[in-house]
């Protein structure tokens, strides 16, 4: 669950206008450090939008879905403990 918000957005989203939450996952996350992005709710316009959040980046181009897929290390972290569920870090450890 993403804890920090670095900060908001108002954006196209498939043709609609969204007020977004932007961030980063905590470290207790196996997507530790990577970005997020929430869609929190849409609005008919980006006056509506504005009005609610004016604290809010409003972004002028369609958001397109980023290429790079989150991916895990290898080596697994030294917090992670097989024993704890019995489950394995890397699909060759069974």
């Amino acid at each position: 669950m993403p804890n920090k918000i670095d900060y908001t957005s108002i954006e196209m989203v498939h043709g609609s206008i969204w007020f977004c939450q932007n961030g980063f996952y905590d470290r207790s996350s196996v997507l530790a450090y990577m970005p997020f992005r929430q869609l929190m709710q849409s609005y008919p316009t980006v006056e509506a939008a504005i009005a609610e959040h004016p604290e809010a980046e409003v972004l002028d181009c369609e958001y397109e879905r980023q290429v790079e897929r989150p991916t895990m290390s290898d080596c697994a972290p030294d917090w992670f403990d097989p024993s704890d569920c019995g489950e394995v870090w890397h699909e060759d450890d069974y």
